[in-house]
């Protein structure tokens, strides 16, 4: 399972967010994804680097400033909540994204 990093301006976003919202929770390519905050999602999939990109390029149609790159837990840093930290390391439980990997731990 692959993770990326989707960085998107929230100007040239604008009202388009429940668009990019619910094209994120329903597309296919995309097994699982968390919004740490405004600005980023961070999303598991299977599919590769280029088909990922070529998705949201085509989505946004160069409307909106954004960019895409690949993560892994042992090559970025920063601070966010722990919990998001572990669900990038993790593998898959379901697609519903942090709050399903969350719930199951609680379980």
């Amino acid at each position: 399972m692959n993770n990326y990093l989707l960085a998107y301006d929230l100007v040239t976003l604008g009202e388009l967010f429940p668009q990019l919202h619910s094209f994120i929770k329903q597309h296919k390519l995309i097994a699982q994804w968390s919004q740490p905050y405004h600005g980023i999602f961070l999303i598991k999939s299977d599919a590769d680097f280029l088909t990922i990109v070529q998705t949201f390029d085509e989505f946004l149609a160069r409307r909106v400033l954004h960019f895409i790159c690949p993560i892994s837990p042992g090559t970025v840093g920063g601070i966010l909540a722990g919990d998001i930290w572990e669900w990038l390391k993790a593998p898959p439980h379901s697609g519903l994204g942090l709050l399903a990997y969350l719930q199951q731990q609680q379980n």
